[in-house]
């Protein structure tokens, strides 16, 4: 389709490694068929909606396999069609490990998903499965009122939610720690002219101190 050769064209253009997706609408077959099309540069991990794959929402991770090491990559579906993470080894370290999310719209849903990926990391069966690095992708809400306009605060409990797993994970909005006051969004509503800035990224600690041109730009997608 014209989203994916977009994709691939912009992963090319913009050297980008790892590039995360949402509203894929793809099951196993269209992401077959995807990757099929496009694999001489890229490699797809996804993960569909569990009752309409193909129909709503849906998170994938595409890997540039002339920048990452896309082949020994390995992914793992938190929540179906709503949080994928893919691990990327590397030669000279423990690798990166990307956990891509769509939050639901709903503010009570969106709160449920925060509470299904601390009980997944909780969980003893799934010790084995590496932290991420980095959490970024749609998440739906915001953290401060500064974070919309009009400014107002979101649902105290759903926060508090995200900010759980983000203590848990020790993840960090990088962007928020350089621009302390500015505004930048990445959501128009046409109907309501309100704008938000629920598409974010988190990283650890070490990333955060090494990261300096975060930006938040159109894809044309």
């Amino acid at each position: 389709s014209n989203k994916w050769l977009h994709v691939n064209q912009l992963m090319r253009d913009k050297r980008i490694g790892v590039l995360v997706v949402q509203e894929t609408h793809m099951d196993e077959r269209r992401r077959q068929q995807v990757e099929d099309l496009f694999c001489q540069r890229i490699r797809i991990f996804a993960t569909g909606d569990p009752d309409n794959p193909t129909g709503k929402g849906g998170v994938a991770i595409v890997l540039n396999k002339e920048l990452v090491d896309a082949m020994a990559a390995t992914a793992v579906t938190i929540k179906e069609g709503r949080a994928l993470s893919a691990h990327i080894p590397h030669k000279q370290g423990k690798g990166l490990t990307v956990l891509g999310i769509y939050a639901p719209n709903d503010p009570v849903q969106n709160e449920y998903l925060w509470e299904d990926i601390v009980a997944f990391y909780d969980h003893p069966l799934n010790k084995g499965v590496p932290r991420p690095n980095i959490m970024l992708g749609d998440f739906n809400i915001v953290e401060q009122a500064l974070d919309r306009m009009p400014q107002h605060e979101d649902r105290r409990e759903t926060v508090e939610g995200l900010r759980d797993l983000l203590i848990k994970l020790n993840l960090h909005d990088g962007w928020r720690q350089m621009n302390p006051a500015e505004r930048a969004f990445t959501y128009h509503q046409v109907a309501t002219g309100s704008q938000s800035r629920i598409d974010r990224i988190y990283a650890s600690k070490p990333i955060c101190r090494q990261a300096r041109e975060w930006q938040t730009r159109p894809t044309g997608i």
